[in-house]
């Protein structure tokens, strides 16, 4: 009697080389990446109409940042030496946040589908939701995941500490639990944490005053956009779950590229697209049923995780992703799926 094999939920792509990473069906070469070399079944939404965008590594203006560390807000000395703070366009200077305006009291931040489409609108709403949710985000996180988050984000961290960073931006930090690994980690890194909305980076800071862990740290209110960083001034630059958020993936990269020091490494874990066909349906359905059921009951916002649903659908596949890296820059690109493709690690060298 034969037996069936049961598929390896755990199981992730293994990387050939430096330049190559496979997945479960195909060699991936970051050399060998076009538009060209890549089916359009294989991709989620549109490449960009004109590839220029992606190459332009001009510093951006930003608009009334909020760059604060824990001088700000602690009665100790911060360790500035080597600090990226000390990078920050001399232009923004600290700022008091203030008690932040609620997000749900204008009618226009109902959720529809067509605001994925409208980068201002989308970017209004994300703010909205995330000021919403954040006192309950790691519990959702947990529930919707079943703890499988933990997991990702452990591997993530042992990713980027394996080429032995010493100053860190971690973009779109939400609570904070990738920069509280790599501090628990090496507690001598000299870390940025960046997040968009006050409420999660309030979150953030936080946790790290509850274990007591406030040196070589710096707290900064921005967007993966626009950042108010001076080029080349990053070791390592992660995002988690964050990428999915932003109106541009494009203008992200870009950034990211920009703030990056000559063969630092750009890292983003992000949920992506399981290529098994029958398990792939049976997440959607879980997804579009089960998930906005435990946002409404746990966060008390089915709106929030019926969006969490809509932009993991229109997240680009993996080797577009990755195609998109190439494009803003990046070599040595790589990706790695976990649980079958249900998220991913793409990183890549600048």
């Amino acid at each position: 009697m034969s037996s069936t094999k049961k598929p390896d939920f755990s199981s992730e792509s293994s990387c050939l080389s430096d330049d190559t990473c496979k997945n479960s069906s195909e060699n991936f070469s970051s050399d060998n990446l076009s538009p060209d070399n890549l089916s359009p079944d294989n991709l989620s939404g549109d490449l960009p109409s004109d590839p220029a965008c992606l190459t332009n590594n001009k510093a951006h203006s930003f608009s009334d940042p909020s760059c604060f560390n824990q001088e700000n807000t602690l009665n100790e000395p911060y360790d500035a030496l080597n600090s990226p703070h000390d990078a920050l366009n001399s232009s923004h200077d600290t700022v008091d946040l203030g008690k932040p305006h609620d997000p749900f009291s204008d009618d226009s931040m109902e959720y529809s589908s067509s605001i994925l489409d409208m980068p201002d609108q989308k970017k209004k709403f994300v703010h909205a939701i995330f000021s919403n949710i954040a006192t309950n985000y790691t519990k959702m996180n947990d529930f919707m995941s079943m703890g499988l988050h933990r997991l990702w984000k452990k591997k993530f961290i042992h990713m980027i500490l394996q080429n032995h960073p010493e100053n860190v931006l971690d973009m779109a930090c939400g609570t904070g639990d990738i920069a509280m690994g790599l501090y628990k980690k090496n507690p001598l890194l000299s870390l940025t944490c960046a997040d968009p909305n006050h409420e999660m980076l309030d979150q953030a800071r936080t946790h790290f005053l509850n274990q007591g862990f406030t040196n070589n740290i710096t707290w900064v209110e921005s967007n993966a956009e626009h950042t108010p960083f001076e080029n080349d001034i990053f070791d390592a630059y992660s995002i988690a779950f964050g990428l999915r958020n932003t109106s541009s993936i494009i203008q992200s990269l870009q950034e990211a590229y920009r703030i990056l020091k000559p063969g630092g490494y750009f890292y983003c874990l992000e949920f992506s697209h399981i290529y098994v066909p029958t398990l792939k349906a049976l997440y959607q359905t879980y997804s579009n049923i089960f998930i906005p059921f435990l946002g409404e009951k746990i966060a008390r916002n089915k709106q929030a995780y019926t969006y969490l649903i809509d932009s993991i659908q229109a997240f680009p596949k993996q080797e577009k992703l990755a195609l998109l890296m190439k494009e803003a820059g990046f070599k040595n690109i790589n990706f790695k799926n976990l649980n079958l493709g249900l998220v991913a690690i793409h990183y890549g060298k600048k």
